[in-house]
């Protein structure tokens, strides 16, 4: 669906389930996003079997292991992006490599809506993500179950 020089997002597979499990088990992946979320196997499997943008599997080009999960959130006029990596996969440049193509990938799939991201105030390396990449703090609050988060924009 979408490659980079590292990285290569896919649908999510039933075999998945264990490592995507531990991603959204993990604190310090969901710091910023109400905590961790888990799954039990059989909603995951219901869930994979309807092949979603909104929540994708990254993996390592090299080796094929999961290493996050990535989405487009279709709302009103807008396509919100969002990515969790595994911790042992941050720091790595795998965030800013693959917000690229992401943004890529909405002008050719989502034509005419904005390309927008809900983050929390608290969360600086999203935050410096998103202003890098000419988003700017639309203004919006979203109530999450984290809190209040900023809808970012993206200016053309």
């Amino acid at each position: 669906m979408i490659t980079t020089s590292r990285l290569l997002v896919r649908h999510l597979t039933e075999l998945d389930y264990s490592a995507f499990s531990a991603l959204e088990n993990d604190p310090d992946v969901k710091k910023f996003c109400g905590g961790a979320s888990p799954i039990s196997e059989a909603r995951y499997t219901n869930f994979v079997r309807g092949r979603s943008d909104a929540c994708m599997a990254i993996c390592a080009k090299n080796d094929g292991r999961f290493i996050g999960r990535c989405g487009f959130r279709r709302t009103d006029d807008r396509v919100e992006l969002e990515i969790f990596l595994l911790p042992t996969d941050q720091g790595q440049g795998f965030g800013p490599e693959l917000f690229d193509a992401m943004i890529s990938y909405c002008f050719t799939s989502f034509p005419g809506s904005k390309v927008a991201a809900t983050v929390s105030p608290a969360n600086s390396r999203a935050i410096n993500l998103l202003k890098h990449h000419n988003f700017n703090d639309s203004g919006e609050r979203m109530l999450t179950k984290s809190g209040f988060n900023s809808l970012y924009v993206r200016s053309s």
